[in-house]
């Protein structure tokens, strides 16, 4: 019984705490895209996406390929 009333008292002292601190709570909201319009980092990360983007399309279409030639070759190679 003792430790249930030392567990709600600690509870109360917790949320009493929380509350205290709520009114010092500041928040605040940024627009995002006028943050990263303004570094100038954006434009050298944008082309090296771009960049990886297209070697990756490349590596996908690659593979793509292979998949249908080899599929065409054994379909080839049942039909004879």
């Amino acid at each position: 019984m003792k430790k249930i009333a030392a567990l709600i008292i600690c509870g109360l002292l917790l949320c009493s705490i929380v509350f205290a601190q709520a009114p010092n709570l500041k928040i605040g909201y940024i627009n995002s895209a006028t943050l990263l319009n303004a570094m100038p980092e954006k434009a050298k990360a944008d082309s090296d996406l771009a960049a990886y983007a297209k070697s990756f399309q490349f590596v996908c279409l690659k593979k793509q390929w292979l998949r249908e030639s080899n599929f065409i070759t054994k379909s080839q190679s049942h039909v004879q």
